[in-house]
């Protein structure tokens, strides 16, 4: 992403997988997960937890590594904003990009010599760059000078994702002059948007001004026009400034789409019927939602950002959906198939559509379910007590069910010995003690996870 050199990118992706692991894992699978050698697993192990020393205090943030258990990533109540922006921040690649939000050309040979690199290696940087950024239509090219050339809308909306990206980097907005200004302004925008005026919002409201406002005094124009006027503390900006500015907010879903505006789409309207065909009834509010999303693809679609990569910088789909969940794995393909007729195979569209599903389906729906017969001669009210311990015990894990017949479950328990050739069908049969103890649970969870695998 943005042309990031792989080293970067390699330590992002080790931070994360090891972030999903609940134990120690051995170097040769991170190797393996990342695509590099033992070796060097070692090495960015080593210079992480030198940049950890300086950005967090001690024992927040590390990577343990062992000879004998592995490495873990120990973390104690923080995230890894801090790191990923100090890391992204030294690349040559923000150096290059930082410099081009200020001049849309610079001298090359100017940057070589504040950077201490050589011409060779910022071209071939360049030439990584291109490869990732032709999908905006944009192009950097390098010759006496440095220039970035494409649509203006582009150049402007692709210098906020990296931004974002980067966590803002105050380093950049805020090292000015006119910090103070720019952040009186944001305080005003965010009241004018009805944006909360949190350390986020005002972070990317300056940045976002901070394009724009150097782009309209170095007279780059926008292809796009606007209808209403720009607010007075905005000067210079015409029309088309303040609607993109607007729109490039509300169509990443960073303020509310109008209630005045037409957006119900017939996409919209055939996503919402077949969704209540193959899972379930909408509320209004959650059409709405699902018309809004339409709505917002269209116009990212002419901005040419219809990309995974952008929406994971303003909503990262890190959600976990496990396939194995009976009821939304098989609706969603059969959802999906009918759907992808005329989508062309449209992926972002398919992960977003999922997404929708996971959060529109009630907890019990994502959970494999599981149908438990119980048969037992003590009262009523044992039994009654017996199943709500077991029902809570895998609450979160299984959507336990308990039939009326032995033939309807998948697994039978028993709190007594019998003829078990006198129950129907070839169902694992578990015997527990009344008082359910912890090794009758774990002899359960057993038997699910086998039934499951």
């Amino acid at each position: 992403m943005f042309g990031l050199p792989k080293s970067i990118l390699r330590k992002l992706q080790m931070l994360y997988f090891l972030d999903e692991q609940e134990s120690y894992t051995q170097s040769r699978l991170i190797a393996e997960q990342i695509n590099v050698q033992n070796q060097t697993v070692l090495k960015y192990c080593r210079e992480l937890n030198e940049k950890c020393v300086q950005l967090f205090p001690e024992k927040e943030l590390w990577i343990d590594t062992t000879t004998r258990y592995g490495i873990r990533l120990q973390r104690e109540n923080t995230n890894f904003d801090r790191l990923i922006s100090d890391l992204l921040i030294e690349t040559l690649t923000y150096a290059l990009f930082s410099q081009l939000i200020y001049q849309r050309q610079f001298s090359v040979t100017e940057f070589c010599e504040r950077h201490q690199v050589s011409l060779s290696k910022v071209r071939r940087m360049v030439s990584r760059i291109n490869d990732d950024i032709h999908k905006y239509d944009l192009h950097i090219s390098v010759s006496h000078n440095v220039k970035i050339v494409g649509q203006e809308k582009n150049i402007r909306g692709f210098f906020l994702l990296f931004l974002v990206y980067v966590g803002f980097s105050q380093q950049l907005i805020f090292s000015l002059d006119h910090a103070v200004t720019y952040r009186q302004i944001a305080n005003q925008l965010a009241m004018r948007l009805k944006i909360e005026p949190n350390e986020y919002a005002l972070n990317l409201l300056a940045s976002w001004y901070c394009i724009n406002e150097l782009a309209i005094n170095n007279n780059y124009h926008l292809e796009v026009e606007g209808t209403r006027n720009a607010p007075s503390e905005l000067k210079n900006w015409s029309a088309a400034d303040w609607k993109f500015f607007v729109d490039m907010l509300t169509n990443f879903e960073l303020i509310e789409i109008s209630s005045s505006e037409q957006i119900v789409s017939a996409d919209g309207l055939r996503w919402i019927q077949l969704f209540e065909a193959h899972f379930r009834l909408l509320t209004p509010a959650e059409k709405d939602e699902i018309h809004q999303q339409f709505y917002r693809t269209s116009w990212v679609k002419q901005l040419q950002f219809y990309h995974a990569e952008v929406y994971d910088i303003f909503q990262p789909w890190s959600v976990a959906i496990d396939w194995k969940h009976s009821f939304l794995g098989q609706q969603f393909t059969k959802f999906w198939q009918e759907y992808d007729q005329g989508s062309e195979g449209d992926e972002l569209l398919k992960t977003r559509s999922l997404l929708n599903c996971y959060n529109f389906m009630n907890t019990e729906q994502l959970l494999p379910t599981v149908k438990l017969f119980m048969y037992s001669q003590y009262p009523k009210r044992n039994q009654l007590v017996m199943r709500s311990k077991v029902q809570r015990c895998f609450s979160g894990k299984y959507n336990i069910q308990f039939c009326r017949e032995a033939i309807e479950a998948d697994l039978i328990l028993l709190t007594e010995t019998i003829n078990q050739q006198n129950i129907q069908g070839n169902q694992p049969i578990i015997t527990i003690n009344r008082s359910l103890s912890y090794g009758d649970l774990s002899s359960i969870e057993q038997a699910i996870n086998q039934l499951l695998a």
